[in-house]
């Protein structure tokens, strides 16, 4: 796959989970970007696969949300490989 697919498809996958969570919490956008301390408009361009978080950022949405080790390890996992893939 080609560099920038891969980034894309992350950013995708990244996105979709964390607003699927965020509905499950019934949270809106601009609730859980004042819990994580971002702009809202930033937040949807994560959950709609425009950017990707950076890591602290993904990491305090992941504790907001309470996503579950297995998901957290798998998106990682798969950013830690596809970067890899990229090298």
């Amino acid at each position: 796959m080609p560099k920038g697919e891969i980034i894309i498809e992350f950013k995708k996958k990244t996105g979709e989970v964390i607003r699927a969570y965020r509905r499950e919490k019934g949270l809106t956008i601009a609730e859980l970007a004042e819990r994580a301390d971002m702009n809202n408009s930033h937040l949807s361009q994560i959950e709609n696969g425009k950017h990707a978080p950076r890591l602290d950022t993904f990491f305090k949405i992941v504790a907001i949300l309470n996503i579950s080790d297995d998901i957290t390890k798998k998106l990682i996992a798969e950013k830690i490989i596809n970067i890899e893939d990229i090298a």
